[in-house]
């Protein structure tokens, strides 16, 4: 992904949610890293499950 790209999928999700806060799970940016710490430390036991070689380090 580009630079460019990734700041254009940015900017989408950002309209999106300043358009339709009330919809998002997460209202906070306390409650997205929150959310995303869970996710990144549960993320290997996905991969293992699903017999995917991945490495998580990278």
């Amino acid at each position: 992904m580009t630079k460019k790209e990734f700041t254009q999928f940015i900017d989408k999700f950002r309209a999106d949610f300043i358009e339709n806060k009330e919809q998002w799970e997460n209202n906070t940016v306390k409650d997205y890293l929150e959310e995303m710490s869970r996710y990144v430390e549960d993320i290997d036991g996905y991969y293992k499950n699903t017999n995917q070689e991945i490495d998580l380090e990278k």
